[in-house]
């Protein structure tokens, strides 16, 4: 666990470290019980309650034996075929579902990394039956408990992208009217065949979750998965706002702004860099280039080792050599190419993992002046 101090164990005594096994070989022998358990029923193909029990006790010690996931969900769904004549058919399989969200929520707790809960939990809901009076309210739910999850931590990559899959299906639970095969949230906001209603519904939404990015964002400018959910929505609600172009421009200097404060935090965190690039890359105009190259140039005077600093100037001034540079003066082309040179030869010294990479850049730019 972290923070937590681990003694050494050459600093245990004889009787500590043969108490330490002797519990180790408790914990195996009770595992080793429960996974015999599980096999046995298994290759007896068991989808009886007691085969399902096994699954249960197996993956709460172990909640990445996929395997027996696997089995579990061909349990149930056999559970929910045999039912299907019966009465109570959707009571069963509500119940059988709520029972497994309640189990894999426990399980996240402890184990918030772990793909095969997320995945299942994907599966329980898709097959959880539908409330006809409130389609949205079982996704409406899930979103809470994610908030929960990405509060203890936040920059959980399967958190955030199991948030989306649920935006996904809470803007389709918002609008039935919409056939989502032509495109899904948040995509569906640069449609221009969307019915207004929906357009509506989904544009709440979306501003919705951005205004949890930045929530986030504040809080630790290095989420790298805030920055990128911010990065597949901004967009999309600009589409949907029918912002021209002088509105969009507006809009993007909010997020430089944004970035300005980030990078001036931690000029060493990498999400920042990456995001910024994807900004600069929606218009990558000469005035942008040259607003942007000022703002890292101001930036590298106080952070003059900063790998990041480097590597942007570079590409920038790139860039900017190859996209404008028929209506840059010849002076003002030398002096980029130069300064191109100087970075990469730079960045080849202060940063040796990627030496090969700058001096691939640095040949790309002879070839090119020689061409």
């Amino acid at each position: 666990m972290h923070n937590v101090k681990r003694v050494p164990r050459a600093n245990l005594s004889p009787e500590l470290i043969a108490r330490h096994k002797e519990e180790e070989q408790k914990k195996l022998s009770a595992y080793k019980s429960v996974e015999d358990e599980y096999l046995a029923r298994r290759a007896a193909g068991d989808v009886s309650m007691a085969g399902l029990d096994s699954t249960t006790a197996l993956l709460t010690c172990n909640p990445e034996y996929y395997s027996a996931w696997n089995y579990r969900r061909d349990i149930l769904l056999q559970m929910f075929k045999e039912a299907e004549t019966s009465e109570g058919a959707q009571t069963l399989q509500t119940r059988l579902l709520e029972g497994d969200l309640m189990l894999l929520q426990q399980n996240m707790r402890m184990y918030p990394k772990v793909y095969w809960l997320w995945n299942h939990r994907r599966w329980c809901l898709q097959m959880l039956p539908v409330v006809s009076s409130n389609p949205s309210k079982k996704w409406e739910n899930e979103l809470s408990l994610v908030d929960m999850m990405l509060e203890m931590d936040s920059r959980n990559f399967m958190g955030w992208n199991y948030r989306r899959w649920i935006l996904e299906e809470l803007a389709a639970a918002l609008s039935p009217e919409w056939d989502d095969h032509q495109a899904r949230f948040p995509s569906s906001l640069s449609i221009s065949s969307l019915p207004d209603s929906v357009r509506k519904t989904h544009l709440e939404l979306a501003e919705s979750e951005l205004r949890y990015t930045l929530r986030k964002i504040e809080s630790n400018f290095s989420n790298f998965s805030a920055w990128h959910q911010r990065s597949k929505l901004l967009v999309c609600v600009w589409d949907a706002k029918k912002l021209h172009q002088e509105q969009r421009m507006l809009e993007r200097n909010k997020e430089f702004e944004l970035l300005q404060q980030a990078m001036y935090t931690d000029p060493s965190d990498q999400s920042i860099w990456i995001y910024h690039r994807w900004l600069v890359s929606l218009n990558p105009d000469q005035k942008t280039l040259e607003q942007q190259i000022h703002l890292i140039e101001e930036l590298a005077e106080l952070e003059p080792d900063s790998k990041w600093c480097m590597q942007s100037l570079a590409h920038y001034k790139q860039l900017l050599l190859s996209t404008w540079g028929d209506l840059l003066d010849a002076s003002v082309k030398d002096t980029l190419a130069t300064q191109i040179k100087e970075l990469l030869e730079r960045l080849s010294v202060i940063d040796p993992l990627r030496q090969h990479r700058y001096e691939d850049l640095l040949k790309a730019i002879h070839a090119h002046q020689h061409i």
